[in-house]
């Protein structure tokens, strides 16, 4: 991935829906490195649900994203995947559930549905603290801290976005897959 372009892109992101915020390895780039983390394989944006309308979809598709897969439903753990210039940029929807909130993302293209999602889950104070680099809205050290661990300073190789997530929350899963499935 060519990190100039996917720098770019998630400005332009940020731009066209202020109201979204970098998670995952794009918060962690954007506060660690100043940048987009060289390895990384694509950029990930989150969007609280209460935000969220069908309508970004034409604002973003304008500007050159395309809407590679929909993961999920509105209502329940969606991901959306865009495509710009040869960058895939991730589009998580955050839930509010009791005293969480949480994501999901998509194993095995979510082939499976709902027993696909990896279901992520954070205390709600975490998503009150934003600050701007480079013009793009970060979450704070504390969303690192959670979804990370208390090393995120200190790069990790090799990374498994599908085990390797502090966040992970099966239990909660579980209470999800009831609410929905």
């Amino acid at each position: 991935m060519d990190t100039n372009k996917a720098l770019e892109n998630v400005k332009l992101f940020q731009a066209l829906v202020p109201n979204s915020f970098a998670v995952y390895g794009t918060c962690l780039g954007l506060i660690r490195d100043n940048g987009i983390i060289n390895h990384d394989k694509d950029t990930d944006m989150g969007i609280s649900l209460h935000n969220f309308d069908w309508g970004i979809l034409q604002t973003l598709g304008r500007a050159g994203f395309r809407v590679g897969k929909i993961f999920g439903m509105p209502s329940c753990g969606m991901e959306i995947a865009f495509h710009k210039d040869g960058v895939k940029t991730d589009l998580m929807v955050f839930y509010k559930y009791e005293d969480k909130i949480w994501n999901s993302l998509w194993d095995n293209g979510g082939e499976n549905g709902l027993s696909d999602m990896i279901i992520h889950s954070y205390p709600s104070d975490i998503f009150k603290k934003h600050s701007l680099i480079q013009g793009i809205s970060v979450l704070s050290e504390d969303y690192l801290v959670h979804v990370y661990g208390e090393d995120w300073r200190t790069p990790t190789s090799p990374w498994n976005w599908r085990t390797d997530h502090k966040c992970i929350d099966n239990e909660f899963k579980k209470i999800i897959l009831k609410k929905y499935a």
